[in-house]
């Protein structure tokens, strides 16, 4: 605490109230500070009769107060900020458990709920655990005391989770207490193929599974799944509501003693024997399909609504099998949102289907396309062409390539990929007619770059109802936003854009605001904005949300 003396720690400290008790006599609206913390010379200052060395003296007793109540300031502040730190220490925990224990049962189970939702997203797309001692959130939660335990107990999604990498003990506690479980089958740890015949003979019967979650090693584990599962179950599954089949090739990962580890499959795509079983399973309520570097050429569900697919080219020279892949499409005809991801991805298929009728898609409305590394032009114009746009109302377009090489120009990539997705007759680059997205009304496009001839002009003349855009451009130039082309727009985003600022984007807003329609803009992460922020609140007021 700095070593001040005594004497002129308690002088401070006198001086301090004295000044704050000047400050309450004000109702603490004094507008000049000299008058609360050195009102002597505050008065002399101003006077006139009195001589300069009486002021200097003045001033001279003024500093030295004024040093004294800092000093005591400082002692104080320091003070407050350790016992501030020890206090809180102290009192987290308490408060934490007396903020639980006000909350009602029904809130803490929507809690509970929550919690469990996050970790069902994030199972299924990366799997349960790869640790076998592995346990759910809600087994934690019933351990931590017994209103918690009570609660848990009385929710039985909390314990629908079971997998081939659980005991016989989690499996027999899933079983009591959830009568409709999501089955998860990994094979990513040691023997797991023969742990399958276990799991389904101690879970309940498959026509109460509610979800199957398989992520495979190698494309024979997906016969092996698959096999074992239509034994136990005949392939009927009326209760089924979410499906996922992901091969993942993480052959170096896998902690297998298996005899065949010398003999890896890296081929793409389920074999013919593991697709002709899937194409016999029943699924009549399945409404969530998540599909990752396979895909089976036929599967029995028309009530899918939600989609994702992701294919990724890794290993060898394989190619995809697009003539198949439209007849997995033409399987799901009330789908209503598809998200598919590529990478690195080619097509095996030679015609672009240019010349096809595409499948007409009557219920969709949200569609994703994500594309990376070095993913074919052809691949890509061949899943544009295959399928029918015109219903989607919210499109995101997500662009990102990586040079495998030097000898591979990102920012020609980026323009081959925007002019496939967003015109009809180019085989490179941009073309003349356009692919309209006439009922698009939600646009997002993220870009890592852009190229020497691309121009948002060409994009946005095929979107002529947008009315929500977000613009996420990292490493790109600023947007070309074509006034004429988005006289529907209500709100624009621009996140995370590094784009040197020429005025373009404050010359856009000005034209939207003096339109009247503009609702809302947010800015977020683009730090070469700042100095114009100031001036977008001017113009916008309460329309403009910043954050840094």
């Amino acid at each position: 605490m700095g070593g001040i003396p005594v004497e002129d720690s308690e002088t401070g400290l006198h001086q301090l109230f004295a000044a704050l008790e000047i400050w309450k006599e004000s109702e603490f609206k004094q507008q000049d500070a000299r008058a609360i913390w050195c009102p002597e010379w505050a008065s002399a200052s101003e006077d006139s009769d009195i001589l300069t060395e009486t002021k200097v003296q003045i001033a001279k007793r003024a500093l030295k107060r004024l040093k004294s109540i800092k000093k005591a300031l400082a002692t104080a502040t320091e003070l407050l900020d350790k016992t501030f730190e020890r206090v809180t220490e102290q009192s987290s925990d308490i408060i934490r458990i007396a903020g639980f224990s006000s909350l009602p049962d029904d809130v803490l189970a929507r809690i509970f709920e929550m919690n469990h939702h996050a970790y069902m997203d994030a199972a299924e797309c990366g799997g349960v655990n790869k640790e076998r001692q592995f346990v759910c959130s809600s087994n934690i939660l019933a351990q931590v005391c017994r209103r918690f335990r009570r609660i848990a107990l009385h929710i039985p999604s909390l314990w629908e989770v079971v997998s081939n990498s659980h005991g016989k003990g989690w499996i027999s506690t899933v079983k009591e207490r959830c009568r409709s479980p999501s089955i998860f089958i990994a094979y990513d740890f040691p023997k797991a193929g023969k742990s399958i015949p276990e799991l389904v003979e101690h879970t309940l019967p498959a026509m109460r599974w509610k979800g199957l979650n398989i992520h495979l090693m190698k494309r024979k584990d997906g016969h092996d799944a698959i096999n074992h599962i239509s034994t136990i179950s005949d392939g009927n599954f009326p209760s089924l509501e979410s499906l996922s089949l992901q091969l993942d090739w993480e052959y170096n990962k896998a902690q297998t003693n298996d005899d065949d580890v010398d003999d890896m499959d890296f081929s793409i795509n389920l074999s013919n024997s593991a697709s002709s079983l899937l194409s016999d399973w029943c699924l009549p309520k399945l409404s969530r399909l998540r599909l990752k570097n396979l895909f089976p050429y036929t599967i029995d569900c028309p009530n899918v609504r939600t989609c994702h697919i992701e294919l990724t080219q890794l290993f060898g020279t394989n190619r995809w099998d697009l003539e198949g892949f439209e007849g997995f499409l033409e399987c799901m005809p009330l789908i209503e949102s598809l998200s598919l991801s590529f990478l690195n991805a080619w097509s095996l298929t030679r015609h672009d289907f240019a010349g096809t009728e595409p499948i007409k898609f009557l219920h969709l409305k949200s569609l994703e396309i994500s594309v990376q590394g070095n993913t074919s032009e052809k691949f890509l114009r061949s899943i544009m062409n295959m399928m029918d746009f015109t219903a989607i109302s919210d499109l995101t377009v997500s662009l990102c390539p990586i040079c495998p090489d030097e000898t591979m120009d990102s920012g020609k990539k980026v323009e081959e990929w925007l002019g496939v997705i967003f015109f009809l007759d180019s085989s490179s680059g941009f073309g003349t007619r356009k692919r309209v997205f006439p009922d698009v009304e939600v646009f997002r496009l993220d870009l890592q770059e852009d190229g020497d001839h691309f121009s948002y002009r060409d994009i946005f003349g095929a979107l002529p109802r947008i009315r929500d855009l977000t613009l996420e451009l990292p490493g790109c130039g600023e947007p070309d936003i074509p006034t004429r082309d988005m006289k529907g727009l209500r709100s624009l985003h621009l996140l995370k854009s590094g784009f040197y600022y020429s005025g373009e984007t404050l010359k856009f807003l000005k034209e939207q605001n003096e339109l009247g329609k503009i609702e809302k803009v947010g800015i977020e992460g683009c730090s070469n904005l700042v100095r114009y922020k100031d001036d977008l609140k001017d113009l916008l007021g309460d329309k403009f949300v910043w954050k840094g």
